[in-house]
């Protein structure tokens, strides 16, 4: 019977551990947004996308989006959502390890990498793609009063 009552203790320690952690996954990835948000896109936006992002994409690494983020380039994985200290990129920013970013440039301020590795330790997360393609408008049909299709 003791043993019975140590099982079901267990298994809800593990439970409650669980939900915990998934709730801190949630206020990370918020956190990590707003984050985006308010610092990072505009530092993405002024010292990377213009080799790294949409069109124009050197070594195959796209920051315009998460899912190019994530899966890298030419080098690797840059990034381990939720691990800055894995991640090559902080290296590559502080020109540590090569390819230095920015490349024959002087590096990024430290202010501005601190800020790039609390945003991965978060989770890396994106509020919105940084490239913005408009979808393609459909015409209107003749005859259903002017309501689109």
């Amino acid at each position: 019977m003791k043993e019975s009552y140590l099982k079901i203790f267990f298994l809800l320690s593990l439970c409650l551990n669980a939900h915990g952690n998934q709730n801190d996954h949630a206020k990370n990835m918020t956190m990590s947004k707003e984050l985006f948000g308010n610092e990072i896109k505009t530092l993405f936006d002024s010292q990377c996308l213009k080799c790294h992002g949409g069109d124009k994409t050197k070594s195959s690494f796209d920051l315009s989006s998460r899912q190019g983020l994530i899966a890298g380039g030419d080098q690797g994985i840059a990034v381990i959502p939720g691990n800055a200290k894995e991640s090559p990129l902080i290296n590559y920013l502080r020109h540590s390890e090569e390819p230095f970013m920015p490349p024959k440039e002087d590096k990024m301020q430290e202010s501005s990498i601190k800020l790039i590795e609390k945003w991965i330790d978060l989770g890396a997360a994106y509020d919105l793609s940084l490239i913005h393609i408009s979808e393609p408008t459909r015409p209107e049909r003749i005859g259903d009063g002017g309501v689109g299709v």
